[in-house]
């Protein structure tokens, strides 16, 4: 079977084979290419497209990778010929029995349909666009977030609002693509309840595997003198990071010393003229919020981390929280439950299909920070819940991984539709 991969951007050994850099987001498709090549019978391409010099490819333990120079999948101008042209080009050459695209929201997807010559394409859910576009500024308002801010911060507002149109344009760019294919890869019900007025669509189930590297470690009860709290909240507003700020300043009257570990850029504890240009107006407002309730020495950004300095600060760390406002598969709370570290997670998305409140974790509302900060208390001060919690968090991801098809599986069903075998 020689399958296509469509990525947004180069990851994971991918994004090595091709000495390109490395971004911390996408660690799924590394994880389901692993799972995929355990299947012999499996010719796998990636390709995706960026800014830079020249087009290339590379062939690297059996997976080719390429690169095309049409600039990146956000800023893709679709419907150019001479684009058209070259996905055509390397489509044709590759000749895949069936083409896999990760997302539905970037220009090229129209491109790469209209070029396939009625290849069977499918298209991995990773994110539902409609939700990210409703809830991108995670309950903040534009003026909350400007509030005390500096004439930097009112003129990288407008980025902000563009950055969410864009999604809106997202995705209308998603209903169109809907309309002109039939199968969708899933992960999780709540995905599935978000696309079902597509009656014609076919729902293929594929819980997302985790990279082999959390299943080598495994969390045990730190030294309480040292309280960490664990997030990957990213440094947009739909992530909820204000909200684990929030919760922090009341679980700080009890614990003095706790602090939060965030991977990403670090330019927030940075003072110098650079760092405050870069910033974001999310990150400016974050700023303001940890000197307001005088966190600077609870809220720490570690920066780039590989997926070993993730496991390693994972596991010097009491708790993992997911302060989400929406989420559609959270990788990162599985990795974390998987470890067997105590979880906390809004109630948002999928996250109730594989959380149940008390038994392997613990949920609140997105909105209620005092929940939250309640939360993180009570796994602090209860060592039985935090053990009971702990156990029962790596055997729910374990036993969930096992049930899940093998995407080789789900390529053959789509095939024996799409084409009789």
């Amino acid at each position: 079977m020689k399958v296509l991969w469509i990525v947004p951007y180069p990851v994971g050994d991918m994004a090595k084979a091709l000495e390109i850099d490395e971004i911390n987001a996408g660690s799924w498709i590394q994880a389901t290419k692993n799972e995929l090549l355990e299947h012999e019978d499996v010719e796998l391409s990636m390709l995706s497209t960026i800014e830079c010099k020249d087009s290339k490819s590379i062939y690297i333990d059996e997976v080719g990778y390429y690169i095309l120079n049409l600039g990146h999948a956000m800023s893709y101008r679709s419907g150019n010929e001479e684009n058209l042209c070259a996905w055509g080009n390397i489509i044709d050459e590759l000749n895949p029995d069936i083409i896999q695209i990760w997302g539905t929201e970037f220009n090229y997807t129209q491109d790469i349909i209209s070029i396939s010559n009625k290849r069977p394409i499918v298209i991995y859910i990773q994110g539902v666009v409609s939700q990210i576009y409703e809830h991108y500024y995670g309950g903040l308002s534009i003026h909350e977030m400007l509030k005390k801010g500096t004439i930097f911060d009112y003129t990288k507002s407008l980025l902000l609002q563009k950055n969410r149109f864009d999604f809106k344009k997202q995705m209308k760019n998603e209903r169109h693509v809907l309309n002109e294919i039939t199968e969708l890869i899933i992960d999780n019900k709540w995905c599935e309840n978000q696309y079902r007025y597509k009656n014609e669509l076919n729902m293929n189930y594929h819980i997302l595997p985790i990279k082999r590297e959390f299943f080598n470690s495994e969390w045990n009860e730190i030294d309480s003198t040292t309280i960490n709290i664990f997030t990957v909240a990213g440094h947009y507003p739909l992530k909820g990071l204000h909200q684990l700020i929030k919760a922090l300043s009341i679980v700080k009257e009890k614990y003095k010393n706790i602090k939060v570990l965030i991977p990403g850029s670090n330019n927030l504890q940075r003072d110098t003229f650079k760092s405050r240009i870069r910033r974001s107006t999310y990150l400016s407002y974050l700023k303001r919020l940890i000197q307001q309730y005088d966190l600077n020495e609870n809220v720490r950004f570690l920066g780039s981390l590989s997926t070993d300095q993730m496991i390693e600060n994972m596991m010097q760390s009491s708790v993992f929280v997911m302060p989400s406002c929406i989420e559609n598969h959270s990788s990162s709370l599985r990795e974390a439950m998987l470890l067997g570290m105590p979880c906390i997670s809004s109630y948002v998305g999928s996250v109730p299909e594989f959380v149940v409140n008390g038994e392997n974790g613990l949920l609140y509302r997105y909105e209620d920070y005092n929940g939250l900060a309640s939360n993180i208390i009570e796994v602090l001060d209860d060592v039985d819940l935090c053990k009971k919690i702990s156990k029962n968090a790596s055997k729910t991801i374990r036993e969930m991984l096992l049930k899940t098809n093998n995407i080789f599986q789900t390529y053959q069903e789509i095939l024996e539709r799409n084409t009789g075998g």
